[in-house]
């Protein structure tokens, strides 16, 4: 211990003492430095996840109001193409009751048995 009191003391001994002394204190800054940084990156990588997060609730929000107004608008031509298909059935039923009211020799004739079949094929379609 004496030993090392003595080198201390000595010229090289302070020199050695104030070069370690300087070492540590250059490298405790460099590891503050390093954590400051590493922290600053941390704070920036958490706010670009905040603006995602942000971006995709607001294109989920958009999503949801698209399909439900897709399902709005197929509700209603769905609607419209079933009352289309109700006035085809009673303009065709109409038709249907006329030939069914023919005399049965007109029913025979191979015009009538053409209009059947064009309103048949007419039935088909819809």
């Amino acid at each position: 211990m004496l030993a090392l009191l003595s080198f201390i003391g000595s010229p090289i001994g302070k020199i050695v003492t104030y070069i370690c002394s300087v070492l540590v204190v250059s490298g405790t800054l460099w590891i503050v430095l390093l954590i400051h940084d590493r922290h600053i990156a941390q704070q920036a990588e958490v706010q670009f996840n905040q603006k995602q997060l942000e971006q995709v609730v607001k294109d989920q929000q958009t999503y949801i109001q698209n399909t439900e107004k897709l399902k709005e608008d197929s509700a209603k031509q769905t609607d419209l193409l079933q009352e289309q298909s109700k006035t085809l059935d009673k303009k065709l039923s109409g038709a249907d009751n006329y030939l069914a009211t023919l005399p049965l020799d007109v029913q025979q004739v191979p015009s009538s048995t053409i209009l059947k079949n064009t309103f048949k094929q007419l039935e088909d379609n819809q």
